[in-house]
């Protein structure tokens, strides 16, 4: 198990764990948004 953070969720505060498998998952799942973003134009 990885500890993620702490996580919030209606003011109250909990420990955020995973296992590995999750944690590449969640991590596909965050480098699929990123890559689908359009950047911002300065």
């Amino acid at each position: 198990m990885i500890w993620l953070g702490p996580v919030q969720w209606d003011g109250q505060h909990a420990p955020f764990f995973a296992c590995e498998e999750c944690l590449d998952r969640l991590m596909q799942q965050a480098r699929a948004y990123f890559m689908a973003r359009q950047p911002i134009s300065v």
